[in-house]
């Protein structure tokens, strides 16, 4: 006989990308921005299609929206600096203390989103790892987790500081299965 039900449901796997990737502190040559959808670090002169970047100013470590970054130009016309388009992205619910991004299970589409840059803390500082939700301005959703090593975020030596993250984003836009 069979054990197969006539009833079963089927089952529809979400085609999220997984995957690990540095972004670099802004003096760095390798790339302060990431585009999500593309995992790689980019340099200012691409920040027109950076989702995310790593902001250190004033011996603290900033991560999140571009708009809100030292790169943007002050006026707030959602410009940079080079006068190039600021993609809208914006920061969900941070989870402190998670070191996967498959520990948070929240439904990222009823979360509230803001234009942020997430504060990490001083450069230096003793941390622990943490997971935010991001939706991209083209309506994407990721989760991305930032790690610590030995007791810090931003590893390696100036002016080639990074973070290491962890990042699932959802490549069907308005699908937040992940």
């Amino acid at each position: 006989g069979s054990t197969a039900s006539a009833t079963a449901a089927p089952v529809v796997w979400s085609p999220a990308m997984r995957y690990s990737m540095r972004v670099y502190e802004p003096r760095s040559e390798n790339g302060s921005g990431i585009q999500l959808s593309h995992p790689v670090s980019l340099l200012l002169p691409a920040a027109f299609k950076w989702d995310l970047c790593l902001d250190v100013r004033d011996d603290s470590v900033f991560i999140g929206c571009p708009l809100q970054s030292s790169f943007a130009r002050p006026d707030s016309s959602g410009l940079y600096v080079n006068g190039d388009s600021i993609r809208r992205t914006v920061i969900g619910t941070v989870w402190p203390n998670v070191t996967s991004p498959d520990d948070v299970t929240a439904d990222l589409k009823t979360d509230t989103y803001r234009s942020i840059l997430l504060n990490a803390g001083a450069v230096n500082a003793m941390a622990t790892p943490f997971v935010f939700a991001v939706r991209t301005q083209a309506g994407n959703y990721a989760k991305v987790l930032v790690n610590v090593t030995n007791g810090r975020f931003l590893q390696g030596d100036a002016p080639d500081r990074y973070l290491d993250l962890d990042i699932v984003y959802q490549p069907l836009v308005g699908e937040a299965f992940l």
